[in-house]
């Protein structure tokens, strides 16, 4: 496998070569890993075709922020420290990608900390399947599509599982079970996804403050907001505020 650092960890790398064959031929799902200083150090032909490259050789050593939006990947990179730091999965994170002006597809993620024989953080790697381009998937998901528009619409408004289940022509219990049996949550816990994932990019894209954030996206108080953001993200809101706005010569570490 092709890497940049000549240095590079031997453990990694036969780690990684195993995977990117595994999902090399493999369509609809995304594959990736980086290092510890989040620098790409592999990935399969459909994450490059992302990326808008075809040479796996342009993307080694390169970094989110050299592909996506700022904003966006301020908060990869903030997943991706929380996954190194605390080895705990991310697991079955759906959000849109935009792909152009007016189209965008529904992503499921899940990151992971890659680890040496003795316990060492090595690096990090992604998985990420296209929820609008998995035949069996997407017809499962193009069911719920109504529903995941809405609420990805109306993150600020109060959760109304009787009505989004009316809305889909189901009974709660129904709704409730397809839904689960799609996405790996339920309802409920999808919406509170979706308005932290919100409020996390109101963070960085507006200057208003916390508490106006919990108050515009649903939370009882700001205390509320902030257990719920530390809960999910590792850390309160004011301090990522803060720790994702730092320069890029401190998020990669050169």
């Amino acid at each position: 496998m092709k890497r940049l650092d000549k240095k590079a960890d031997p453990e990694l790398d036969a780690m990684l070569a195993i995977a990117v064959t595994a999902f090399a031929y493999i369509p609809d799902v995304w594959f990736f890993a980086k290092d510890t200083n989040g620098k790409f150090v592999a990935a399969n032909p459909p994450f490059l075709k992302l990326c808008g490259l075809q040479d796996l050789s342009d993307l080694l050593g390169k970094t989110d922020l050299d592909f996506f939006h700022k904003k966006r990947a301020h908060l990869y990179i903030h997943d991706d420290r929380k996954v190194m730091e605390t080895g705990v999965k991310l697991e079955n994170q759906i959000e849109p990608m935009p792909r152009g002006k007016f189209k965008s597809d529904l992503m499921i993620t899940n990151k992971f900390a890659i680890k040496s024989a003795d316990g060492r953080i090595l690096g990090i790697v992604g998985v990420s399947r296209n929820l609008s381009e998995t035949s069996a998937r997407s017809a499962d998901a193009g069911e719920f599509a109504k529903t995941i528009n809405h609420i990805e619409r109306l993150s600020r408004e109060r959760f109304d599982l009787r009505a989004l289940a009316s809305n889909q022509g189901m009974s709660t219990a129904v709704f409730e079970r397809r839904f689960k049996k799609i996405f790996h949550m339920t309802p409920v816990a999808y919406h509170q996804q979706v308005r932290l994932r919100h409020a996390r990019h109101e963070l960085l894209a507006s200057a208003k403050s916390v508490g106006e954030i919990a108050a515009e996206f649903g939370f009882y108080d700001q205390s509320h907001f902030t257990k719920s953001f530390g809960a999910a993200y590792g850390m309160p809101p004011l301090r990522f505020r803060k720790s994702a706005m730092v320069p890029l010569a401190a998020e990669t570490g050169s």
